[in-house]
């Protein structure tokens, strides 16, 4: 796997050449959300080449009565709420059945 930077330029651009540009907390801040960005893409990426997807996840149940959600995924659902899950999607918490 190619390092965050060059992850981050080659899905970003320009914008991530402004960004490198710019001095500052707030530039700092910008350059690792594009970062983090545009790794997690590489890893959902790989993930759906496997053919990976919320319907083949051992976490994606069919959401409890009274929901009006038809399924949740139990890994992103917390005590703030049910975190809806739709079958083609697809999050980084994906575990083979």
């Amino acid at each position: 796997m190619m390092d965050r930077d060059t992850l981050a330029a080659e899905m970003f651009g320009a914008r991530w050449l402004r960004a490198l540009a710019e001095v500052g907390p707030r530039a700092r801040l910008q350059r690792h959300n594009m970062r983090r960005q545009a790794e997690r893409s590489a890893q959902l990426s790989a993930l759906r080449v496997t053919g990976a997807a919320c319907v083949n996840c051992r976490a994606f149940k069919k959401a409890p009565k009274g929901l009006s959600a038809g399924h949740i995924c139990e890994d992103e659902s917390d005590f703030h709420g049910y975190q809806t899950a739709s079958p083609d999607g697809l999050c980084l918490s994906w575990r083979a059945e």
